[in-house]
This record gives structure tokens, C-alpha cells and sequence, in this order.
């Protein structure tokens, strides 16, 4: 996509950059990373990305994400929720495993005794991850899934490109965010910084990627900093 516009007529290519919103923000920054555009992304706008692809299951199935000074409850949205139950089951290695799982997560029954000790010990790590566990146990168990799926995960982590990734990054994200956790982006600016350029902006007024209500002063607050942040926007293109 980017190679493609930076070819039109009408189109400035030393002022060009990538823009997206949640999973497709982040894959905004890994496409920003390839080596045959990286050293012309002149910005990438992030709102409500995440970071690394596997801390965001480990979050979800253990429903904490970091804290100040320890790990604090978290409630992942059941979208979020969805998407990597469908992610999971689809990476297990036998059709019985995932068929059973499927008829129990996200929504269903609980698994019985009996169906999780007829599946193969890769579907009781899943079906054990799907269920909800602490958070050093879900690292654990994230190894007993298949490589092939593991390594999809880091394929899609911006976390595995910062390196390559030269453009100024701008990060906006929801405070509150059950889609994708705060912390995900924040780690992300802090691990950016280190590398290069980036402005973080965070809102407390969103769902998300959508403006919710609030207060008059609320929202003239949370104006302003949108404000700021999409004016960056304008600056670093023209």
C-alpha cells in the first residue's frame, strides 16, 4: 500500500506515511519496519495499538495487566476475547481438539473432566489457557501451544521490529481500554523512545478507538490533547 501511493502523481513522497486503528495500528508499525520503505515512513499514527502480540494473550488468559508495583485485574472486552479463542483453537494440531474446545469457548459449557482428559496434552494447554489462568502459568502454557502459532504472534509484534522502525511514531490510546490494555501502548512508546521518535498521547474519554461521553470540562480537556496530537500529524507532513 505504501509503495503504491508514494508512486502517484499527486502525492508527495518525502511526506508520506502509515496510520491505523487497534490490530491494524500495530500492523501500521510492523509495515513500517520492512526494509523496502522503512528509510521513507516519514510517521506512523497508532491509536490503540499493542505491543507484543504474546504479552496480549498472557494479559488476556491471565485478565491482569501490570500494575505500579504488582499485577492488577483486568477484563479484556469479549471481542478481544473472541479473536484470540478463534486464534488459539485454530493453531491446535488435531481437528477432535478444536472441535470440543469450540463447543465450550468462549461462551459455552465448562469442559467436563472427561472431555479435557480425552484431548491431546497441546489441547489441554489451550483448553487450561482459554479457561483463565494465573499469569507465570500462562507463560508456561503459551509454550506448550504450537510453534507455528507462537511465531505468528511475534510475526505481528511491533515489539520484534522497533529496531528497524525509523519513522516518528505518534501513539494514541484509551486509558481505560478493554480492547487492547494501556499498558501495551505504553510500553510500546517507552521501547520507541529508546529507539527514536515518538509522541504519546492518552485519553480518558474513549471506547477504544470511539469518543464516549463526559463532563463539559472533560471534554474539553480531552479535546485539547486530541487536539495536540492530530496537529503533530499535520506538522511532521507538511
Amino acid at each position: 500500500g505504501f509503495l503504491f501511493l508514494e508512486q502517484q502523481e499527486y502525492v508527495d513522497p518525502s511526506r508520506t506515511g502509515l496510520g491505523g486503528f487497534c490490530v491494524g495500528a500495530s500492523f501500521a508499525l510492523v509495515a513500517s519496519a520492512d526494509e523496502r520503505v522503512r528509510d521513507r515512513v516519514i510517521m506512523v499514527n497508532a491509536f490503540g495499538p499493542y505491543y507484543d502480540a504474546r504479552e496480549l494473550l498472557l494479559q488476556l488468559t491471565s485478565r491482569t495487566i501490570a500494575g505500579p508495583h504488582a499485577r492488577v485485574p483486568w477484563e479484556p472486552d469479549p471481542y478481544t476475547l473472541e479473536v484470540f479463542t478463534n486464534g488459539i483453537i485454530g493453531s491446535l494440531g488435531t481437528e477432535e481438539d478444536a472441535a470440543v474446545l469450540r463447543s465450550h469457548f468462549p461462551d459455552g459449557p465448562p469442559l467436563s473432566s472427561a472431555a479435557f482428559a480425552a484431548l491431546t496434552a497441546e489441547g489441554q494447554a489451550a483448553a487450561r489457557l482459554l479457561a483463565g489462568v494465573g499469569y507465570g502459568e500462562a507463560r508456561a502454557l503459551l509454550d506448550e501451544l504450537p510453534l507455528e502459532f507462537r511465531q505468528t504472534l511475534d510475526t505481528i509484534s511491533p515489539s520484534m521490529y522497533v529496531e528497524d522502525i525509523r519513522a516518528r511514531v505518534l501513539v494514541l490510546h484509551d486509558r481505560d481500554d478493554e480492547v487492547i490494555p494501556v499498558n501495551e501502548a505504553r510500553a510500546l512508546a517507552e521501547a520507541v523512545r529508546e529507539a527514536g521518535s515518538v509522541r504519546y498521547t492518552e485519553l480518558t474519554n474513549f471506547e477504544h478507538t470511539l469518543p464516549e461521553a463526559g463532563g463539559p470540562l472533560v471534554k474539553a480537556e480531552q479535546a485539547a490533547r486530541l487536539y495536540m496530537h492530530m496537529y503533530e500529524i499535520l506538522r511532521v507532513a507538511n
